[in-house]
């Protein structure tokens, strides 16, 4: 397993390494791209203006990747994930951020350090609009009022707390995403452009938010024993992955009613009580195929699939690859 360091310099940069080499394709733009050491593909970074910024994604990493961030400044990260799977974890602290192919999220960092985890040889391909703070008091004049109710309350400036939230990907976020990969224009038509992308990509994830049917009433901060309750369960969940408890036995594990439970999931782990159940099963799968050397029939058995069909779709979905393709090569 590698290990990545990103940092601040006058910016979010990578840091000079042996994995990378740096090019420059255009003005206020730089293009990492990876070495062969550790697979292959890019990252893009493109700043528009000031404390607002796109990056662009397209990589498979041959092994399992540890990325450090340091001295990284607050800012708000508004994701579009097609393919892939990586984990951001805020330094000292229990939860975990998952993000997944055909899956959107808007995150919040507010720490100067936090690890992401990247799994390797699945391919990535995302585009993030990143903002701070400060960018839109300067180009919102009528303040926070205006934001998403949610947004404000992370924006705050006592809230220490990190944030994330994702739902799955729709259509118009993903053509977005697509076209700002493929712009070939140059010069002010190519800031122009990107810069309205970014704004409208921004615009559908502020819809998100502003939607309770998918927001529920996630709030900024979790009562600590919520967060207790929602980890014991979470525990519970995982170690009975082949015959998992309904909903409403796990809620009673951890003391809580289904709803409260399904809001707290979101809030600590990006996810529904369902969706997580589906994800562990799934990665599980993955270290199956990879590290045991079993079939995909018996791997989708063991891991509570009763459709191999389903089993392959949802794999697929998962991932970026088929179950086949990631057998254990003897």
């Amino acid at each position: 397993m590698h290990r990545v360091v990103y940092q601040r310099e006058g910016g979010l940069k990578l840091s000079e390494s042996m994995f990378f080499t740096c090019s420059a394709p255009g003005p206020k733009e730089t293009c990492w791209l990876c070495s062969e050491k550790i697979g292959n593909g890019y990252f893009h970074q493109i700043i528009i203006r000031q404390g607002f910024e796109i990056w662009i994604s397209d990589y498979t990493f041959l092994t399992d990747i540890i990325s450090e961030y340091v001295d990284v400044p607050p800012m708000l990260q508004f994701t579009i994930v097609e393919s892939g799977h990586f984990q951001i974890q805020k330094t000292g602290a229990s939860a975990v951020y998952e993000y997944s192919g055909e899956h959107q999220g808007v995150s919040f960092f507010n720490d100067a350090r936090f690890t992401r985890y990247t799994t390797g040889n699945i391919p990535v391909k995302s585009v993030s609009v990143i903002v701070r703070p400060e960018f839109f008091h300067t180009y919102l004049e009528e303040g926070y009022f205006t934001f998403p109710q949610l947004l404000a309350c992370i924006f705050a400036p006592d809230k220490h707390e990190g944030f994330y939230f994702k739902c799955p990907l729709s259509q118009s976020p993903r053509k977005i995403a697509q076209q700002i990969a493929a712009c070939q224009l140059t010069g002010i038509k190519r800031k122009l452009f990107l810069e309205s992308k970014a704004f409208e990509l921004m615009y559908y994830q502020f819809e998100n938010l502003s939607n309770p049917q998918l927001c529920g009433e996630t709030t900024c901060k979790m009562h600590p024993q919520d967060k207790k309750q929602t980890e014991r369960a979470r525990d519970f969940l995982l170690s009975n992955l082949e015959t998992p408890p309904c909903l409403q036995e796990l809620a009673r594990s951890a003391g809580m009613s289904h709803p409260k439970l399904n809001r707290c999931f979101k809030q600590m782990y990006g996810m529904t009580v369902f969706q997580c159940l589906r994800y562990e099963r799934l990665y599980k799968a993955k270290t199956m195929l990879e590290d045991e050397g079993l079939s995909v029939t018996e791997t989708a058995y063991l891991v509570g699939y009763d459709s191999l069909s389903h089993f392959s779709q949802a794999y697929k979905k998962q991932f970026g690859i088929s179950p086949s393709s990631s057998l254990r090569v003897v």
